[in-house]
């Protein structure tokens, strides 16, 4: 009977310990992905203002017609 509950267990704990670490070692894989993409973005001041120039271009040629 002993030797029963102990293959049982031996049966059922190498499987169940592997699943743990997997799913340990997926959640902080994800939550390293969560927090290094905010940081590959780049930063308000550097990015490129696109409407700045155009519309300072048409204020001043509107300006004088």
């Amino acid at each position: 009977m002993t030797n029963a509950v102990v293959r049982a267990i031996r049966f059922w704990a190498y499987p169940a310990i592997l699943i743990t670490l997997w799913v340990v070692i997926s959640a902080f894989s994800l939550t390293q992905l969560a927090t290094i993409l905010p940081s590959l973005a780049s930063p308000v001041p550097c990015r490129r203002r696109f409407r700045t120039a155009p519309m300072i271009a048409l204020r001043e040629v509107a300006w004088f017609a």
